[in-house]
Order: structure tokens, then C-alpha cells, then sequence
């Protein structure tokens, strides 16, 4: 596996989203994570204090573009709906 570049929270959660898509996240152990973002294991609990946390804001990453989309088609359908 190749390197993710990239700053290191952004590095890490590229990694994690990549391996915990392609094999879940139970399966996923820091160590891959690690390895395929180029840092250390320190790097990942001082940004995000666990393995729970790395995968919280994975999910918060991915989930809140969804979910901009989602308040931006509503905003669109009521001003289309009008008064």
C-alpha cells in the first residue's frame, strides 16, 4: 500500500476511511492506518485520543458533507415551494 499525502489528521483519516471501507473498521487495525499514512501511533491519539475517535470523526467528516447536500436541496425545494 501506498502513502496518503497530506497534512497529519487529514493523512490519517484518508488512511482509516480508505481501509475501513475496504475491510471495516474492526478489522482495521491502527497499525495498517498508521502504515498507510506515514505517521505515527502518538500522532494519531494526540489528534484523535482513540481508535473510537479516529472512526467518530471519519464518520463525521463523510456524514457532514452529506449532510450539507441534503440542508441545500431542502433550502431548495422551499424556495421553490414559495410563502
Amino acid at each position: 500500500m501506498g502513502r496518503v499525502a497530506a497534512p497529519t489528521p487529514e493523512a490519517v483519516l484518508d488512511a482509516a476511511e480508505m481501509l475501513f471501507a475496504r475491510q471495516g473498521h474492526e478489522a482495521t487495525s491502527m497499525r495498517q492506518i498508521t502504515a498507510l499514512a506515514g505517521v505515527n501511533l502518538a500522532a494519531v491519539n494526540y489528534h484523535f485520543g482513540s481508535k473510537e475517535g479516529l472512526v467518530q470523526a471519519v464518520l463525521k467528516r463523510r456524514l457532514g458533507a452529506l449532510n450539507q447536500e441534503r440542508l441545500n436541496q431542502l433550502e431548495q425545494l422551499e424556495r421553490q415551494a414559495g410563502p
